[in-house]
């Protein structure tokens, strides 16, 4: 599995209002497993020199706990809750790419 996914929503937030828990979606069908990790960024468009260009900006990273379907898995944070609970609410552009195989 080598394509971005995107972050569902928010499953779970600690006091503070870091991000705990995510829904990503890819499940079954994609192959994902437990313990599969992604690492979560922000893409944005900068222009530079005239020239159009996509920079992501990692804000933490994440590992499935439990594949719900062949749609769909719950992530728990490792890290960077705070900056992804942020930017998901924000609307930003947030993806998920896979880091084990």
């Amino acid at each position: 599995m080598k394509s971005a996914v995107s972050i569902a929503q928010i499953e779970q937030k600690s006091s503070n209002g870091d991000a705990i828990r995510v829904l990503i979606v890819a499940g079954s069908l994609a192959g994902l497993k437990e313990q599969d990790e992604f690492r979560v960024y922000e893409l944005t468009d900068l222009t530079v020199d005239g020239k159009k260009m996509h920079r992501k900006k990692t804000l933490g990273k994440i590992a499935v706990a439990k594949v719900e379907d062949e749609n769909f898995s719950v992530c728990l944070v490792k890290e960077g809750g705070a900056d992804i609970a942020k930017k998901v609410e924000a609307g930003a552009k947030i993806k998920c790419e896979i880091i084990t195989d």
